[in-house]
């Protein structure tokens, strides 16, 4: 069962489950006072960015995230779909996750100690994306944007991979490990066809200088 928030500025015990040090001031109850996301000025932002309302506090956690801390070579890049009930045009309906509504949150961790590094909202269609480049490709690009030509690995799951995401990557000298789906257009004839039980086959390529290697594994008889 979780604990009242007074409890958190209790000046005298603290939070008495966590044994934190109480942190009156810095955490304290007044600061609801005087956040203000409704800027009167600024209502016309509404039109074009639909985040507004709380961009700017939202980027200023994420560049302050970012500036002191030197991630891993090896990130990893996923969705989550965090519950959420308030009336907005992005409320994502997903029935497959334990919560059916919410807001959907892309983003990018450091793979060793799990460090959120870069995170933005899916807000619905973007009309500043290239026709070009699809949306799943898109979202790691913008996420992997403050690690360009540094040489980091990103690793995803085969929503994300696609064979332009990893010649796009290479261009900023960054590098792609993921899953694919086997029937993609995208993958040669022969690593369609069907494979005897563990066994392992490569499949490697070079495509504008980017050496790519895909590697095929029958884990499990799909018969049984």
């Amino acid at each position: 069962m979780g604990l009242p928030c007074s409890s958190l500025y209790n000046t005298s015990w603290g939070c008495p489950q966590c044994s934190v040090i109480p942190f009156p001031g810095t955490g304290s109850r007044e600061i609801m006072k005087f956040l203000l996301f409704d800027i009167k000025s600024e209502r016309r932002r509404r039109l074009v960015e639909k985040f507004f309302l709380a961009s700017c506090l939202w980027n200023c956690f994420i560049e302050s995230r970012q500036k002191p801390y030197v991630s891993n070579v090896y990130v990893t890049v996923d969705e989550q779909l965090l519950p959420c009930k308030a009336r907005c045009r992005f409320i994502q309906n997903m029935a497959n996750k334990p919560d059916k509504f919410g807001l959907k949150f892309s983003m990018m961790v450091d793979a060793d100690s799990k460090y959120l590094y870069n995170d933005f909202p899916y807000l619905g269609k973007d009309d500043t994306r290239e026709t070009s480049v699809s949306v799943p490709t898109d979202v790691v690009m913008k996420l992997m944007l403050p690690l360009f030509k540094h040489g980091y690995n990103v690793t995803c799951d085969n929503f994300f991979t696609s064979l332009d995401l990893v010649v796009r990557l290479a261009k900023e000298k960054c590098s792609l490990v993921g899953t694919i789906h086997q029937n993609r257009r995208e993958q040669p004839q022969a690593a369609k066809a069907k494979q005897q039980l563990h066994e392992t086959t490569l499949f490697k390529t070079t495509i504008s200088s980017t050496s790519i290697t895909l590697t095929c594994y029958h884990s499990k008889n799909q018969s049984l």
